[in-house]
């Protein structure tokens, strides 16, 4: 099926808490289905319907986005990728919030955790040589 727009803005963090979108009545339920990760059009709810999403379009998503935003992860990554935290809820707008576990920022954690890409590697400075280390554990696909 074809991804709904709007969830693809929020797989790449294209919808800021202060998105008119967010308020739309008729765009509401998405937003719910993308946080509690469940499919509610068709009947029966679909349970995993964004992870599913998130891991048919990860390696083009984050190819585009370690070359705009090396260092970083949108936090649909956080989100279904890495083990071990859970969502912040942001206290003003109460919408979900991904990110690296409490205390990390993006870099530290990726470098860390031996996620970065080589070209991310390059590109950053102070951080080590590209094909360094083992990978994080993360969640089984």
């Amino acid at each position: 099926g074809q991804t709904h727009p709007l969830f693809w803005a929020l797989l790449t963090d294209d919808v800021p808490a202060d998105d008119p979108r967010r308020r739309d009545p008729t765009l509401k339920w998405r937003f719910w289905e993308f946080n509690a990760d469940m499919e509610l059009g068709g009947g029966i709810p679909s349970l995993g319907y964004i992870r599913a999403m998130w891991e048919a379009n990860r390696d083009y998503v984050l190819h585009h986005w370690t070359r705009e935003k090396p260092g970083t992860r949108p936090q649909s990554f956080w989100r279904f990728e890495v083990e071990g935290h859970d969502a912040q809820r942001d206290p003003d707008t109460h919408v979900c919030v991904y990110g690296p576990p409490p205390g990390w920022t993006d870099l530290a954690y990726l470098d860390r955790q031996k996620l970065l890409t080589d070209s991310e590697r390059r590109r950053l400075p102070g951080v080590a040589a590209p094909g360094h280390g083992a990978r994080v554990r993360v969640r089984n696909r």
